[in-house]
């Protein structure tokens, strides 16, 4: 069966809490919004003066508070949220989701092993898995999923490998279970 060892860091929680955010509620509306809405409303009004009354300079301007908003504005609303997010973590609870962790395939379900202990998770409670560049995310409800950051996975281990048994082992139970 395949494991694989890895180092979840408080990074990765503020991270995962901002995945999840953009993906789910008005937060993620609202960078969309700052980022490509405004700004192009921005765009036209200057194609506008340029058209109507020729005025290039003041068109030129609003072109550049145009890019200047689609930069800045989602980086300020990014970083409140994030302030957010630390303030309201309770402490207690990263320190205790912090730390060395191990991952194993087996067939009765995912075996979990960290500072804290054992803890066989049923393939069952596992919702859905998607993975990106820097992450992996195991869903186990609507909110809460094991953290896989893929950068602290230790060098001897083969996330492919682990991630290819991991979805078949996956597939193979909920179609045992249809």
């Amino acid at each position: 069966m395949s494991s694989i060892r890895y180092t979840l860091r408080k990074k990765d929680l503020l991270e995962f809490n901002d995945y999840h955010a953009r993906q789910h509620t008005e937060y993620g509306k609202n960078l969309s919004r700052h980022k490509v809405l405004w700004p192009g409303v921005i765009v036209i009004l200057a194609l506008f003066i340029v058209l109507s009354i020729g005025n290039v300079p003041i068109a030129a301007l609003l072109l550049l508070v145009a890019i200047v908003w689609s930069w800045l504005a989602p980086r300020m609303i990014s970083k409140r949220f994030h302030q957010h997010i630390i303030e309201h973590l309770p402490e207690a609870g990263v320190k205790a989701s912090i730390g060395d962790y191990s991952l194993t395939v087996t067939a009765n379900g995912l075996l979990e092993k960290n500072t804290h202990g054992d803890k066989l998770i049923n393939w069952t409670d596992i919702q859905r898995v998607e993975t990106y560049k820097q992450h992996a995310y195991l869903y186990l409800s609507e909110a809460s999923a094991l953290i896989i950051p893929k950068e602290t996975i230790a060098e001897q281990d083969d996330f492919n490998a682990f991630y290819d048994e991991l979805i078949k082992v996956i597939k193979s139970s909920s179609e045992s279970l249809a």
